[in-house]
């Protein structure tokens, strides 16, 4: 890895630590759910499919307790098309650039973060 590399990825693991820190109550789910819309930003899903791109672990009314929230917060909108609620992630480029660096993260990067901070947040 060039230095450059480790520079940049040390970047983005302090700016989604700042963005976890300013989310503090996402739990594991909510922050499931920020990967997910990361890898695909420019998609839009129905409820259903974003239930079942979920892992098994995480029950339905988890990740919809989850999808609320995250609209709540203003990470993810709705449009209705054809009848059909389909939720994407937001055009606020503030917060739609920190929800896309976790799409840069290899999934050990990730686990670190989410271990890290859940192993935190426990002992406060």
């Amino acid at each position: 890895m060039t230095t450059v590399t480790k520079i940049a990825e040390n970047t983005v693991i302090k700016s989604l630590s700042h963005f976890r820190q300013n989310f503090v109550s996402y739990d594991h789910c909510c922050l499931e759910l920020l990967r997910f819309f990361s890898a695909h930003p420019n998609s839009r899903f129905s409820k259903l499919a974003v239930i079942h791109a979920m892992e098994e672990s995480d029950s339905s009314l988890a990740v919809k307790k989850a999808l609320t929230k995250l609209i709540g917060e203003g990470v993810v909108k709705i449009i209705i098309e054809n009848d059909s609620f389909l939720y994407f992630l937001t055009g606020d480029e503030p917060v739609r650039q920190l929800v896309l660096e976790l799409a840069k993260l290899d999934w050990r990067r990730w686990q670190n973060m989410l271990g890290l901070g859940y192993a935190q947040n426990m002992a406060h």
